[in-house]
């Protein structure tokens, strides 16, 4: 065997043990994304219409909507909140009246 063909087999090793857990790690990952595809299918949406109108929303709303925001409109910024009781829910900013006034204007 030459240094070429040892070197080749190395790095054929190399390969397919970086192949083999990039697969182990995928083959975990796609049973998430088929269960999150089928969740997102059953949404509805007056679901919404429902969020739309929410004036005190709960911590996961803001932090979905956050992320909703930041994953949908990159370098979006928060409404900073003018009532002294929504600065109390989310101090950081307010996503939920941005995710409101843009995202859930028309959710067809």
């Amino acid at each position: 065997m030459t240094i070429e063909e040892a070197e080749s087999s190395t790095q054929a090793a190399e390969v397919k043990a970086i192949k083999d857990e990039a697969d182990g790690k995928l083959a975990t990952a796609l049973p998430a994304l088929d269960k999150a595809i089928a969740a997102v299918k059953k949404i509805e949406v007056s679901s919404f219409y429902e969020m739309k109108v929410v004036q005190r929303p709960s911590q996961v709303m803001i932090l979905c909507f956050k992320l909703v925001c930041q994953f949908l409109e990159p370098g979006c910024k928060p409404i900073k909140p003018e009532k002294p009781e929504m600065k109390e829910i989310d101090p950081e900013g307010w996503f939920f009246e941005h995710a409101k006034k843009k995202l859930l204007s028309n959710p067809n």
